[in-house]
């Protein structure tokens, strides 16, 4: 099996050399699938290093996007260059500083993550026999850090973002308000698991699973929630058939949805009793390898968006709000 996934990876780096963020994606999903088989082998080895490469290219992407985030890019262009701080020299005052350090705090947050798998690795006899300080502290840091990338874009909400109004600015509020809200408590989630990682020795570790689920709950709800919100899936678009060219990111959107139910619900029933290692059932493997490439498809239909041009739009209705999508044409969503 990893001798066809290794073929699949070569095939697809050699078809798609110009498209690093896809490339990144794709070797993602490659790494968590590599990850469930290992874990169904029973593989030490193998698990970490499909685990520490899913969280490398997953940064990088990640990074990837954020920089060519059209909806970002757009607002920014609309805040003053600089605004002005009540305490000099120290305050957030370059409107170009919030993406740079943002996508610095996370590139290093997702190094750190590949390190602290590498971490666990080295130690985790020492890890097994009591001594969880290392791997502990490194997990810790690590969500320390994803924590801290969070502050370059709150200070926007209060100061950049907050200096005009229109409704440009207004969406980027909501946008960036739900992004921050679900990764803050994503973060706090991790932080938590990281200080009671220890909790992995005793006999009873139910406590630490509790919360890990917690943590894929909520996941599931804020992605659901941000993409039925945030995407074109309830938008009106008229004149549209349900297959038709229009409908090609709505597509992926539901089946990027679909997988993410999929995976988690299979990560949940695997550590429901017990995060020991232990070979499950072929199906729940097969269930979780298919669902991550049906969300790389949906990533990939919403990546390469249908060109439409010599198109008329019916004038805005009141309370509907006009957005340019990444492929350039408007819609309209109700502004609830």
């Amino acid at each position: 099996m990893y001798d066809f996934l290794g073929l699949s990876v070569v095939l697809f780096l050699a078809a798609s050399l110009k498209q690093p963020a896809l490339s990144s994606y794709f070797l993602s999903a490659v790494g968590l699938a590599s990850a469930i088989i290992a874990w169904h082998l029973r593989s030490v080895d193998i698990w970490f290093l499909s685990l520490g490469s899913a969280f490398l290219f997953m940064t990088f992407a990640y990074c990837y996007d954020l920089v060519h985030n059209r909806r970002l890019q757009d607002a920014y262009e609309k805040m003053p260059r600089t605004t002005p701080c009540c305490i000099p020299y120290i305050g957030c005052q370059e409107r170009a500083s919030i993406m740079t350090a943002t996508c610095i705090l996370r590139a290093v947050a997702g190094l750190m993550a590949v390190s602290a798998c590498y971490v666990s690795w080295l130690y985790r006899e020492k890890f097994w026999d009591g001594d969880s300080a290392i791997v502990r502290n490194c997990w810790a840091v690590t969500s320390a850090t994803w924590l801290a990338s969070c502050i370059p874009h709150s200070i926007c909400l209060i100061q950049c973002a907050a200096a005009r109004n229109s409704p440009i600015m207004y969406r980027f509020r909501k946008y960036v308000a739900v992004w921050l809200i679900h990764d803050i408590v994503l973060g706090v989630f991790w932080l938590y698991l990281s200080f009671m990682i220890d909790h992995l020795l005793k006999e009873d570790d139910s406590e630490w699973r509790t919360i890990f689920l917690s943590m894929v709950s909520w996941h599931i709800i804020v992605f659901v929630l941000r993409q039925l919100y945030f995407s074109e899936l309830w938008s009106i678009t008229e004149h549209t058939t349900c297959c038709g060219p229009k409908t090609r990111t709505r597509w992926g959107d539901i089946l990027q949805l679909l997988a993410m139910f999929i995976i988690y619900g299979v990560l949940m029933h695997v550590v429901r009793d017990s995060v020991d290692m232990h070979p499950l059932d072929i199906s729940l493997v097969i269930l979780f390898v298919v669902a991550i490439f049906v969300g790389y498809l949906g990533k990939l239909l919403t990546f390469f968006p249908p060109k439409l041009n010599n198109q008329t739009f019916p004038p805005i209705m009141k309370n509907q709000t006009a957005i340019r999508t990444v492929e350039g044409r408007n819609t309209y969503n109700l502004d609830f």
